[in-house]
């Protein structure tokens, strides 16, 4: 399950895989001091084995999973296809890219596919709900960790 425009952002994946191995070699295995050809060799940006998506959907979906309610919100941040979840039972939200280690990466000049007031606007919203929980995704394998805390 995914945000409509994932299966648009795979196949530009898949058509720009070297350019998108340089550039995050770049942003993230140079900073760790990674050499570029370990970095890079026999290595996809998107990995073979990707899911496409079976089910998407455009701006909002609700669902429930064994009587859990839990309601995605598509969002444009990083990329087009960003979506968080906000479980209202557990007054949690699942926030996805939309908070990273290095957040913002809104400024980055050779990733073009940003959406900073589009972000802005998807954490205001996030914040409207009354949370008491965010909870980010794991960290890629490979990235430094945050400096700060």
């Amino acid at each position: 399950m995914a945000q409509e425009n994932v299966r648009a952002r795979f196949a530009r994946y898949r058509l720009t895989d070297g350019w998108n191995l340089i550039i995050n070699y770049r942003q993230f295995a140079e900073a760790a001091g990674e050499r570029l050809a370990g970095a890079v060799r026999g290595r996809h940006f998107l990995p073979d084995d990707a899911a496409e998506p079976e089910v998407t959907f455009a701006e909002r979906l609700r669902l429930d999973v064994g009587g859990q309610v839990i309601e995605l919100h598509h969002a444009r941040g990083e990329t087009d296809d960003h979506l968080w979840a906000w479980l209202p039972a557990q007054r949690a939200i699942c926030c996805g890219d939309l908070l990273i280690w290095n957040f913002p990466d809104a400024g980055n000049p050779q990733k073009v596919q940003r959406y900073p007031l589009e972000w802005a606007a998807a954490l205001r919203a996030m914040s409207s709900c009354g949370g008491g929980r965010a909870r980010r995704r794991r960290r890629r394998a490979g990235t430094p960790r945050p400096r700060h805390r």
